[in-house]
Parts: structure tokens; sequence; C-alpha cells
């Protein structure tokens, strides 16, 4: 799959390499590959050619609600974020209080427990 659009938001933050990471010095006559194929906006990278698919894809997507209701109990009384964000919610969005499944799922994506922040972060840093 060949993403066309790119839309992407930088930041800025202390990162802590792990094991099997690379370092990809630019100060090297194949620079301009290392650019080309790393930088996601660059027209043939990798990311368009779809090499990091998995960054945009949730691991777990669907939940159960007789499982998960419980769940959603405990997280709302151990995330006060989670329990204010869900209160901002329930005020803006009153019709979707009488669905279940939406209720759930706003629990399940913004609470801690089963965050993924590896979900779409590219996984290529660029060193300043």
């Amino acid at each position: 799959m060949f993403h066309d659009r790119v839309l992407l938001s930088r930041h800025f933050e202390a990162i802590q390499a792990r094991a099997g990471d690379v370092l990809v010095p630019l100060d090297q006559p194949q620079a301009r590959y290392a650019v080309e194929t790393l930088e996601p906006e660059a027209h043939d990278s990798f990311f368009r050619w779809g090499f990091f698919n998995s960054v945009l894809e949730k691991k777990q997507t669907s939940i159960a609600a007789y499982v998960f209701e419980d769940t959603a109990l405990r997280m709302l009384a151990d995330e006060p974020a989670l329990r204010h964000t869900f209160d901002e919610w329930k005020a803006a969005h009153p019709a979707q209080l009488s669905d279940p499944k939406a209720v759930l799922r706003f629990l399940f994506i913004h609470g801690r427990r089963h965050a993924e922040p590896e979900w779409r972060c590219y996984p290529v840093a660029a060193l300043i």
C-alpha cells in the first residue's frame, strides 16, 4: 500500500535507545539515500511504500462488553485523568450515553491500562 497523503506532527522528547536500534550518521556519501528512505514524507520513503504499516494498526481493537464492563469501572476509579476526560466527553456527547458500546470504546481508547504508546508513532527519530 502506497501512502500518498502523509500528515505528520513532530514533537521533541528524550528517547532511550534500545538493543537493536541503529544510528545512521548523515556525514557519509550515502546520506541522501538514508534521508530519502527514512523520512516519511520523502517520495520513495519506506513509510510510503508500507514498510512501517504496523505503526498504523492498533494491536487490540475490539472488546467484549461483558468482559470489559468491570475493568472499565476499575479504570475510572484508578485513573482520575480518565474520569475527568470521560466526564467532559459525556457532557459533549449526551446522545452517545445510551450506546454502551460507544461508552466502553471511549474508555478503552482513552484509558492508560490499554494504551499503545507506539501506535501511530513513526519508529525513526532524528537526533538534533
